[in-house]
């Protein structure tokens, strides 16, 4: 029986031992978790802004960035007041340089804002000569608005 309880000890003691090590990934941990809370948070916050004082204005397309993380470059008006955005591409396939988008904005804070839809430049020829083109404001699933 006496046996018993020294490796009850000594299984203690390496628990304390590793406790004693792992308290900086534990502090690291939990600085991490409450960072991604914090971010989430104001993400959170901003999107519920948005979707309560939304405002839409026309943008255009002017330029993309590529590396680890794609984005489309856009700008739009509001006022007299030249305001810049971007977003991921990756859910727009065909949108170019130029193209003409429709930016939903905060109006209290027009820095906060995305792309609501944009404009896809297609061919009709049931309703236009061969060689007119038109636009159709299309969401991100890339399907017409009506």
């Amino acid at each position: 029986m006496k046996s018993y309880f020294k490796v009850f000890i000594i299984g203690l003691k390496y628990i304390r031992q590793w406790i004693d090590k792992t308290k900086e990934t534990y502090i690291y941990a939990a600085i991490f978790f409450a960072f991604n809370y914090l971010l989430i948070s104001i993400y959170l916050i901003e999107k519920k802004d948005l979707d309560q004082r939304t405002s839409y204005a026309l943008g255009v397309i002017t330029k993309f960035k590529y590396g680890k993380n794609e984005h489309a470059i856009y700008e739009f008006y509001v006022g007299d007041k030249t305001y810049i955005g971007s977003e991921g591409f990756s859910r727009m396939s065909k949108i170019r340089v130029g193209d003409s988008i429709i930016v939903a904005y905060e109006y209290t804070n027009p820095h906060n804002n995305e792309i609501y839809c944009y404009f896809e430049y297609r061919l009709d020829r049931s309703k236009l000569p061969d060689s007119v083109f038109y636009r159709q404001a299309i969401d991100s699933q890339r399907r017409p608005l009506k």
